[in-house]
């Protein structure tokens, strides 16, 4: 575990100094490590928080959570996610019916398409429903 701790201490850190985010660590019961990122005005347009936990990191913005596995290359994918959501090159597409959510997929800009990177489902979709669909990503700008 203490391997991961510095690895996790290290991700936050280079994040935290290659887009000139403050950052908040907060303590929780059973969780290793918490670290939010706070909304701020052209930095992140939502809370960011990431959380090790159980050999895990856990993201969660807008909504969305997404679960990682620690250890190896997995600390760099993690960190090209990271750069990747807060540059836009990385959004969340929001599924809804009913004006409830059901599930928000990570996705990847490759080239010109959107790529799916994780899915996160939140409720039951009914079928034959049609969902509205929306978007979210990252506008420093705001």
């Amino acid at each position: 575990m203490q391997d991961n701790d510095a690895e996790f201490r290290e991700l936050v850190q280079s994040f935290s100094d290659r887009h000139a985010l403050a950052f908040e660590t907060r303590t929780e019961p059973g969780v290793d490590a918490l670290v939010v990122f706070p909304h701020t005005a052209g930095g992140l347009s939502f809370d960011l928080v990431i959380c090790l936990q159980n050999e895990h990191v856990t993201l969660e913005f807008g909504g969305f959570r997404g679960f990682f596995a620690t250890g190896g290359a997995n600390w760099n994918d993690l960190a090209d996610r990271l750069d990747q959501i807060v540059t836009g090159a990385c959004r969340v597409r929001v599924h809804h019916q009913f004006g409830r959510v059901h599930k928000r997929v990570l996705e990847h800009r490759d080239d010109t398409v959107w790529r799916p990177v994780y899915t996160h489902y939140s409720a039951i979709r009914l079928p034959f429903v049609p969902d509205r669909i929306s978007y979210l990503s990252n506008a420093p700008e705001q």
